[in-house]
């Protein structure tokens, strides 16, 4: 991983070591490798892309021709808070 010195600088030394720190230190939860079989040591994670509300985009999704890219706007009003916390994710990777 292009991150592993500076996570093993912040104490993190793993798949569970950097999903329990991003927890505590931005309020994302995310899944480590480990969970899935990968090696213990590999800093893997596994997102779930859940807190939104399905419903309500997929409804926005039947007014738009399906030929018709969304706008970008689309991912912004429908699946804001999943989009902050992958921005969260990023912005904590490179502090």
């Amino acid at each position: 991983s292009p991150f592993t010195e500076k996570l093993q600088a912040r104490n993190i030394h793993n798949s569970m070591d950097m999903c329990e720190a991003l927890l505590q230190e931005t309020g994302v939860a995310i899944l480590p490798g480990a969970a899935f079989n990968r090696p213990a040591n590999e800093f893997t994670a596994r997102l779930a892309t859940v807190n939104f509300d399905g419903a309500k985009a997929l409804a926005k999704c039947e007014t738009i021709p399906l030929d018709t890219p969304l706008p970008d706007s689309f991912t912004k009003t429908y699946c804001k808070e999943t989009l902050d916390a992958c921005k969260r994710i990023v912005k904590w990777l490179h502090d």
